[in-house]
């Protein structure tokens, strides 16, 4: 699902793994918003989740795999300020094994 949503520009992907892993490597089109950061950079970013919402798109959050559980928080988060989020619960490590 998250594939099909990425190919029809229909989702806003939000690494929320520490800045250097999202450096090393991301999944295409996902922007970093690390969870130990997100205080100090999401008033810079609100703009951009505010846009995906009005645009119909999916806020969807991943961190590196299941076991990570900086999605579920960075997920709470946002719920907190009123948005609308799914976890990617596979995480980086799945997507980069599934070859995409």
């Amino acid at each position: 699902t998250l594939f099909q949503l990425r190919e029809e520009e229909r989702v806003l992907l939000v690494d929320v793994r520490p800045a250097f892993f999202y450096g090393l490597a991301h999944i295409p089109g996902a922007i970093s918003l690390p969870l130990k950061k997100f205080d100090g950079q999401f008033p810079g970013m609100q703009a951009q989740f505010d846009a995906a919402v009005s645009e119909g798109k999916v806020i969807v959050l991943y961190c590196t795999d299941e076991d990570c559980p900086d999605g579920r928080r960075t997920a709470a988060q946002l719920s907190e300020l009123g948005y609308t989020t799914s976890v990617y619960k596979g995480g980086w490590k799945e997507w980069k094994g599934s070859g995409l």
